[in-house]
């Protein structure tokens, strides 16, 4: 794969992760190739919309049908529109496959994003002791960028704000959460566990970090 274009957009703390985040879709040629083109306008038109950051390989992302050197390309083209704007940017690096996520993660720590975003394995649902084993796997892989954990609903496994609470307390790493629009005693009792927790909830083509 090519090097990395290194961007000097510093990582993020949970306080930091916060505001208006945009998605960047996947624009697909009809030959089924990823149109870069396309790709690098998408870019530029949400850079310029006032949003306060980028994530990529979200749910339309196309994550999971990426090659090596198209992940590689996608972050280096990322990285390098964020760099030139100052514009805060997280890299998505899911994977059903969770020795493809970690390899991902330790690969998108040469970008130095504001932050890392992944979800959990979801090929089986992972019972607690593997999803803290899991976390602090990524956590050490992208050491000193922070992460954010993707859980939506179509997660093989919903945490409850409890559990995502004890895994804020125990993480440092871990600096927000992206989850769906519970209702607020969930909220209630996710912001009690760990009031300094960035929550990310779905809006159309953005997330938004709640403090």
């Amino acid at each position: 794969s090519r090097a990395c274009l290194r961007s000097p957009v510093k990582p993020l703390s949970s306080l930091e992760i916060k505001g208006t985040w945009a998605t960047v879709l996947l624009p697909i040629a009809p030959d089924e190739s990823i149109d870069w083109n396309r790709l690098a306008d998408e870019i530029d038109i949400l850079v310029s919309s006032g949003v306060d950051g980028l994530y990529s390989n979200g749910t339309a992302g196309e994550f999971y049908a990426q090659s090596e050197e198209e992940f590689t390309q996608i972050h280096d083209l990322l990285a390098s529109k964020c760099e030139s704007a100052q514009m805060p940017f997280q890299i998505g690096v899911s994977h059903a496959f969770p020795q493809e996520c970690l390899r991902r993660a330790r690969f998108a720590k040469n970008w130095m994003p504001s932050a890392i975003q992944t979800a959990l394995p979801d090929w089986t649902p992972t019972n607690p002791a593997e999803t803290r084993r899991f976390l602090e796997a990524i956590a050490e892989a992208v050491d000193p960028v922070r992460i954010v954990l993707y859980n939506p609903l179509h997660a093989k496994r919903a945490l409850a704000a409890e559990e995502l609470a004890r895994l804020g307390q125990d993480l440092p790493a871990l600096a927000g959460v992206k989850v769906p629009l519970n209702g607020a005693e969930w909220f209630d009792a996710l912001r009690q566990g760990v009031p300094d927790l960035s929550i990310f909830v779905p809006g159309h083509r953005l997330a938004s970090g709640l403090h």
